[in-house]
């Protein structure tokens, strides 16, 4: 359970300023027992926070324009640009900023343009569905901000006749000083507390904090609702206010809005009539593409934030940008079956972007996307199709042909040959890995060398965990091996040192080299897709495994043999890859000198490194003890990420899900709120997510390979996710030097 429950709040932070100098008790309902100032926490005071996080309601009225479409131009241009006399969410409020976003945009174009194109060029304009994406979460913006404040305000015990709300700094005869308004200030204790739902500060607000804060003597201490950027708390240290203080809290909207189709409502979705929503969602379909069209949404962002401030200049609820997670770091880590319709609930796991401002986030469409075409792929295809082979005497069993046609195959193929490269990098010896390498090997006489072996990756033990329709991947690490191999070896690059000398120089490359390669493959972004793809492989099944058992919505794609509604999205040819892969092997990818004494003279020994390849296979559980003991706020983290973005613990991993359930939270007890009428959405456009395929009849099951709980979990039913054969070779050529 959470420890904390919140009321429901849904004011406007306007109505909070005409409200100001209220006591916060009166304000925000605030019943809890005021602690006293060495119990409160921040300024300095060792007081922890809740484990769990808590939850809090707000109002968002942009949910009423999710999908709505445009009118025809000439009706657009009748509503105009004034967007003050319309309530947000209306399609008169829509269509006015619409046209005054438009025109600031052409504005800032031409100015650029007319001045000689003086200074950087202003960010593109985003198309209207993406512009509307930014929209509906930024009208919820103030109101998040605010329910954050009376939720804060009333967890910590912010009561009794000294906190005051929506107050100002006062001098000695109780006269403001200025005219910043602050969320809760205790006069007599000169405290102040500022409260932020998101992770990020204006910088320019903090600054004025410590202004006034060192004038007046005052001290402030700021509380975020999300674990705060690496920018917010530089902010805050630079300012020399006191050190970010977090109580972690998720935001949920009060009355979500109707589900679209979007491109993003049929990720991981095997119903896709029935779209997804939540904030996985939510963030694909409104971040940018690219790195410029992710500059244009923070614009927008921006844009939004001046228009929604106080009358006193503050913005409460900075925007929820797609930032402060990145996004080429996404892996799945939570899927979930429930009984009623074929419901499918799912989360990602991401890392924070720590330079959001300078390099917004961008492309989770893009990962998502890979992740959900590659869980389909590894249902619809058996598995004897799941293999990818690069051996030079093998030109013509490179890739199954179905599994070429889509992502995953290109995937493990690529994969396949970065890694050999990874391993042909870091066997030079100018760093200390290759030189530690080059130093141990043994040689009777001549260069050293060694037998022609292969390289793959293969699932370490993962930890994974089932609870009845609910399956978590914790960890997901591959393990790359090595072994000798029989292949034809070119004339002249065959090995002559002795057959123990050969064996021990082997035992040296899975000592020395071997490691970092394996950590390049678990953490290297050269391999985020490998390791998504494979994410996906464990999650497809878990499904096959529960459909074995009792056919679920996945039935019909399961073994179905048909991938042609997930096809490769990136163009690409097994051909290239292979060609690539043979002119390393046969030209080498690094070349480097060194000198060995032969036959009584000193010879220059000429290296080229190179060949690699790929395999998989199994991995484990976790009992249900040791999951509730290593991550007990987990479940609660998974539910709160389909809301909103959400902090685990105080980790720098971000989570958010969606589901394709038809139902809404209902909202957590307290006092109630009238909310105003909102006009309903025109009729959204027509979308075609994937569809599933036809039935097919079901394959072989596959065999058990690891249990979870008290259920037998049946993970990776194959020898093989990447199945290729490559080779090491060593290639040296003699020049002669006197001794």
């Amino acid at each position: 359970m959470l420890a904390v429950l919140a009321t429901v709040v849904t004011w406007s932070p306007q109505a909070a300023v005409a409200q100001a100098a209220q006591r916060c008790a009166d304000m925000f309902n605030v019943t809890k027992p005021t602690p006293g100032r060495g119990q409160l926490p921040g300024f300095g005071n060792n007081v922890p926070a809740p484990k769990n996080a808590s939850r809090y309601d707000y109002d968002n009225p942009g949910e009423a324009a999710r999908g709505l479409g445009l009118p025809s131009p000439e009706d657009l241009a009748d509503y105009g640009e004034d967007s003050s006399p319309y309530k947000p969410g209306s399609k008169e409020h829509v269509y006015t900023t619409w046209n005054a976003y438009q025109k600031r945009k052409a504005k800032e174009l031409k100015d650029w343009t007319d001045g000689g194109q003086v200074g950087k060029k202003p960010s593109d304009a985003l198309p209207y569905q993406k512009w509307l994406n930014r929209y509906v979460p930024n009208m919820g913006n103030d109101n998040k901000g605010t329910a954050f404040e009376g939720h804060a305000t009333r967890e910590i015990g912010l009561g009794g006749a000294d906190w005051m709300c929506q107050d100002r700094i006062r001098d000695a005869q109780g006269r403001p000083v200025s005219g910043r308004f602050y969320d809760a200030i205790n006069h007599r204790e000169k405290l102040i507390y500022e409260f932020k739902a998101g992770s990020g500060v204006d910088r320019e607000q903090v600054r004025r904090d410590q202004e006034f804060a060192r004038r007046h003597g005052y001290r402030i201490q700021y509380v975020f609702g999300r674990n705060p950027s690496p920018a917010a708390r530089q902010a805050l240290i630079d300012a020399g206010l006191e050190p970010a203080e977090t109580r972690r809290a998720t935001g949920r909207v009060l009355k979500p809005g109707t589900p679209t189709p979007s491109p993003s409502a049929g990720l991981l979705n095997p119903t896709p009539n029935n779209p997804g929503k939540g904030a996985a969602t939510d963030l694909f379909d409104s971040a940018g593409r690219n790195r410029e069209q992710a500059r244009s949404v923070q614009d927008v962002d921006d844009d939004f934030a001046r228009r929604s401030g106080r009358p006193d200049g503050k913005v409460d609820g900075l925007p929820r940008r797609p930032g402060g997670i990145d996004f080429s770091t996404m892996e799945l880590r939570y899927l979930a079956e429930q009984p009623e319709g074929g419901a499918v609930e799912f989360a990602f796991e991401a890392d924070e972007n720590a330079n959001e401002d300078e390099e917004p986030s961008f492309g989770g469409f893009e990962v998502a996307q890979l992740t959900s075409d590659s869980l389909f792929t590894w249902l619809a295809l058996p598995e004897s199709s799941f293999w990818v082979n690069l051996n030079p005497d093998q030109p013509d069993k490179i890739l199954d042909d179905k599994l070429a046609g889509t992502d995953a195959g290109r995937v493990l193929l690529e994969a396949d040959l970065r890694m050999k490269r990874v391993l042909a990098k870091v066997m030079v010896p100018d760093n200390p890995v290759g030189n530690q390498f080059w130093d141990s090997l043994h040689h009777v006489n001549g260069a050293p060398c060694w037998v022609t072996y292969r390289v793959w990756a293969e699932a370490a033990p993962a930890s994974v965990r089932e609870d009845g329709g609910q399956f978590y991947i914790l960890d997901a690490p591959l393990k790359v091996q090595a072994e000798p191999l029989a292949i034809t070896v070119p004339p002249g690059r065959e090995c002559t040192q002795p057959k123990e000398v050969q064996e021990y120089n082997f035992g040296r490359i899975k000592e020395v080299l071997i490691p970092e390669v394996e950590k390049a493959v678990n953490t290297a972004p050269d391999f985020q897709d490998l390791r998504s793809v494979y994410h996906a492989r464990v999650a497809a099944a878990w499904l096959r495994q529960r459909n074995e058992v009792k056919p679920n919505a996945y039935d019909a794609i399961i073994d179905s043999g048909d991938v042609a509604k997930w096809p490769a999205r990136t163009q690409w040819s097994k051909q290239k890859v292979y060609e690539d892969y043979l002119k390393s092997f046969r030209e080498g990818d690094y070349t480097f000198t060194r000198e060995y004494e032969q036959d009584g003279e000193v010879l220059t020994f000429s290296f080229a490194t190179g060949g690699v390849d790929l395999a998989e296979s199994p991995r484990t559980p976790m009992p249900a003890e040791a999951f509730t003991a290593q991550y007990p706020t987990l479940p609660d983290t998974v539910t709160d990420a389909r809301a909103d973005v959400v902090d685990y613990e105080d980790t720098t991993a971000s989570w958010l899900g969606a589901d394709n359930a038809r139902h809404v939270d209902p909202p957590t007890p307290g006092p109630t709120t009238t909310q105003p009428p909102t006009p309903q959405p025109t009729q959204p456009p027509t979308v075609n997510p994937p569809a599933p395929t036809q039935p097919a009849p079901q394959g072989s099951p596959s065999p058990p390979l690891a249990e979870t709980g008290a259920a037998p979990l049946g993970l990776i039913g194959v020898a093989a996710l990447l199945l290729v054969a490559g080779t090491g070779l060593l290639v040296w050529q003699r020049r002669r030097r006197r001794g």
